[in-house]
């Protein structure tokens, strides 16, 4: 309809008419794209919402791995100060108590960062959809804190190699089955913690705790076992500080998140 007037003004020689059916096709275009802009930054930011609330969901799944964790290293760390001390201290013979603490205290602590939201979010190039500034910047620094703060997976633990190259293979798979921790997934999460020390005792038979003792002295792991009780406590300082910062950003989030329609 504004292609005909046009066209019929412009054989009429009507330029004003002209100009007013020119400004009437520019304005709407303009209008046009600006509605476009609009619909497009409402997508957007509704995509980036959505984001942020997942990025919750997973900071709760970490806050979650982490105390449990936490619970679990200082477990570790306690029969590891155990075997210390019946090494270092402790007067008369070692016993199969000594066994069992220096076995839980070859324990890996291990904590992972759950993150594959925030892996998505950058795969797809949508960080920038999450359009306050503010919220962006906390998220990124947040998940930098796997390369920066720590590997808790891959820090080498010399007494581990110490205790296996020490301990029969017999020994190490009774104790494993009825002494060692259940993880549940890659991020570390502890389902099971062993039995009791007694139970973990009693599944040795009188030859098999002689040789492990035996081989134990003979090995003297005084020194990686004192490296790994001084590494369990910087890890769990590390998950203390994790702890703080997931909890500080779920805190953050949730007062910026807008309810989502459902």
């Amino acid at each position: 309809m504004i292609l005909r007037s046009l066209t019929a003004h412009v054989k009429d020689q009507n330029w004003f008419a002209v100009w007013v059916d020119f400004a009437i096709v520019v304005i709407g275009v303009f209008i046009g794209i600006q509605v476009s802009n609009w619909n497009e930054r409402q997508a957007d930011k509704r995509i980036g919402e959505e984001y942020v609330a997942r990025i919750l969901l997973e900071l709760d799944i970490t806050e979650e791995t982490f105390q449990r964790n936490l619970d679990f290293s200082e477990w570790v760390i306690d029969y590891t100060l155990r075997a210390l001390d019946l090494l270092e201290f402790e007067s008369g013979d070692l016993d199969a108590e000594f066994v069992v603490a220096s076995f839980i205290a070859a324990h890996e602590i291990v904590g992972y960062i759950k993150r594959d939201v925030y892996d998505e979010l950058l795969s797809v190039g949508s960080l920038n959809k999450i359009a306050n500034l503010e919220v962006r910047e906390r998220i990124q620094n947040f998940y930098q804190i796997e390369q920066d703060l720590f590997d808790m997976g891959t820090t080498e633990n010399t007494y581990q190699f110490d205790l296996r190259g020490a301990l029969p293979h017999d020994v190490i798979m009774i104790l494993r089955k009825s002494c060692s921790a259940r993880y549940t997934d890659k991020l570390g999460t502890i389902s099971r913690l062993p039995r009791t020390q007694e139970d973990c005792m009693s599944a040795l038979s009188s030859e098999q705790l002689s040789r492990a003792l035996a081989n134990l002295e003979a090995a003297d792991i005084r020194r990686s076992l004192r490296q790994a009780f001084g590494d369990y406590q910087n890890k769990q300082r590390d998950f203390m500080d994790v702890l703080e910062k997931v909890r500080e950003l779920k805190g953050f989030l949730k007062g910026q998140l807008a309810p989502l329609p459902s």
